[in-house]
């Protein structure tokens, strides 16, 4: 995993302290993204519900992959992790891999294999040029 990219397919689970303010969406930290399995928080009695999916629209296709709610997002309080969001991420199969995703893995192992006493590890610049658009930018 690469600023989010994900190559294998596998389910994920990503946490949040709240939901965004008023109708901001939920952008999610991995890409690609197949499905969203479920959007679950707790409630103002520390209860856990879970989010109707015909609440919310989930645009997959975008990078990130973010989540609206069609009205607004539930009351929380402040708890640490009260919102979880499952998503099934990554691609298909290797067949569904980018070629250029693979080009660009090439040259990072090749400069790492040729400059492997070299103790700074940074990605060459034709690589992080190749796979930049299947790069997510990282969040803090």
């Amino acid at each position: 995993r690469m600023h989010g990219l994900v190559l294998r397919p596998k389910t994920r689970l990503q946490t949040l302290d709240a939901f965004p303010p008023d109708t901001e969406p939920i952008a999610l930290r991995l890409w690609p993204v197949r499905s969203i399995a479920f959007v679950k928080y707790l409630d103002a009695e520390k209860a856990e519900q879970t989010f109707d999916s015909a609440a919310y629209i989930a645009k997959i296709d975008e990078q990130p992959a973010k989540i609206y709610t069609k009205t607004t997002w539930p009351s929380t309080r402040q708890y640490p992790a009260q919102v979880r969001v499952s998503a099934q991420v990554g691609y298909a199969d290797n067949a569904s891999i980018p070629k250029a995703i693979f080009s660009g893995v090439c040259l990072m192992v090749n400069h790492w294999y040729d400059n492997r006493s070299d103790s700074v590890r940074q990605m060459p610049t034709q690589a992080e040029y190749i796979l930049q658009p299947y790069l997510l930018a990282p969040t803090l």
